[in-house]
């Protein structure tokens, strides 16, 4: 970002390098972003996906200027790692298909897994990747749902129910980590 130009933080996030770059985070978005914003409210989510693809920019900036790296940082991957793991944080035990074989794993097991690989990744300098901005998307997602986990479980309480009918019965509870329905 050059001086002056604060405003790439946030249109950095709208610009792919690709068609694939953009179909995949697209894709993602689609798949996970409904159900996060049922649970958050459209109001809540615009704000969240906004702000998380703030953080993840600036995540990428700072590790870029620490560490003198020139990779590039184009795209919505940060935010959207951000919407897969307040997803996570929302429905951990929910399965998901592993590259469209029959093996699952728990949205808890996927996004610890593709933290695992973009820490690797981040480490290990592999590829045009910008692995400081996802870390940054999956640090900011954890951090929102820590702040308004509180405010959630209320909601719950109060019974405000999602669009779709259920309660938001995957939200952490206080007592260790399990909601009721485990």
């Amino acid at each position: 970002m050059r001086r002056g130009r604060v405003w790439t933080s946030v249109t950095s996030n709208f610009s792919h390098m690709s068609m694939f770059h953009l179909g995949a985070n697209m894709y993602l978005l689609n798949r996970f972003g409904p159900d996060v914003a049922d649970v958050l409210g459209a109001h809540r989510f615009y704000i969240f996906y906004g702000t998380s693809g703030i953080a993840s920019s600036l995540a990428s900036l700072t590790f870029r200027r620490v560490t003198k790296s020139n990779v590039l940082s184009l795209g919505a991957s940060g935010a959207v790692v951000s919407v897969l793991w307040l997803y996570a944080c929302f429905f951990p035990d929910r399965r998901m298909s592993f590259f469209g074989t029959d093996k699952t794993l728990t949205m808890q097991e996927l996004v610890i897994a593709y933290t695992v690989i973009d820490a690797a990744g981040l480490l290990g300098s592999l590829g045009k990747i910008d692995f400081a901005a996802h870390l940054g998307g999956a640090f900011f997602a954890n951090f929102w749902f820590y702040l308004l986990r509180d405010k959630l479980v209320r909601e719950q309480a109060a019974g405000r129910r999602s669009k779709s009918g259920h309660l938001f019965q995957n939200i952490l509870k206080a007592d260790g980590g399990h909601s009721k329905h485990d």
